[in-house]
């Protein structure tokens, strides 16, 4: 900055002030919440700092401010991009869901959205749909007399035979013993 302003101090204060009035106008676009802060108001602090370090110092602490409220949109984008993923998944567990489907439903590439889903969620797509559709194929397990097979089906697994494996892996039983166990008791 100081380069730019050619070492005159008035100059400076004008290109940092004018620097933080084009950034509150891209949040303002972004619908980033900014500053509440006046063009004189900058520039009359610039113009108070005791040196150039002084000045810098003062633009960097509004600076730093601004990377915090641009980290704390991105995050909250974030959560609820994952809120918006986990609710989809439970509103539609039983239907053939994909990751193609689901990325698309956030608007993101498939690649990209396996990645933030397992981030933000500390499991992978596939294992978080098959618990949500596993706690829900017990609670038909417990509350009906349907076969394993239409449980299976209901919950959104194509392949009886799959499920039977993966909640013998889960529960350590068949789906039908824990049904037995579980009704008996």
């Amino acid at each position: 900055m100081c380069l730019i302003s050619e070492g005159r101090r008035d100059d400076a204060c004008f290109h940092y002030g004018s620097t933080i009035r084009i950034i509150e106008e891209r949040f303002e676009t972004m619908g980033i919440d900014g500053m509440p802060v006046e063009f004189k108001d900058i520039l009359e602090q610039a113009r108070q700092s005791e040196s150039y370090e002084c000045l810098t110092g003062l633009f960097e602490g509004y600076f730093k401010e601004y990377k915090d409220r641009i980290k704390k949109a991105v995050v909250s984008s974030e959560k609820k991009d994952i809120i918006h993923a986990r609710e989809y998944i439970e509103r539609h567990y039983s239907e053939n869901l994909t990751l193609e489907v689901l990325a698309g439903e956030i608007h993101m590439n498939p690649y990209y959205f396996s990645s933030f889903f397992k981030k933000n969620s500390g499991e992978n797509f596939k294992d978080y749909l098959n618990k949500v559709r596993m706690k829900h194929a017990v609670d038909l397990l417990v509350s009906t007399d349907k076969k394993t097979a239409e449980i299976a089906d209901l919950v959104g697994f194509r392949d009886g035979r799959g499920f039977s494996e993966l909640f013998s892996r889960i529960y350590g039983e068949t789906p039908s013993s824990y049904r037995k166990r579980v009704k008996g008791s």
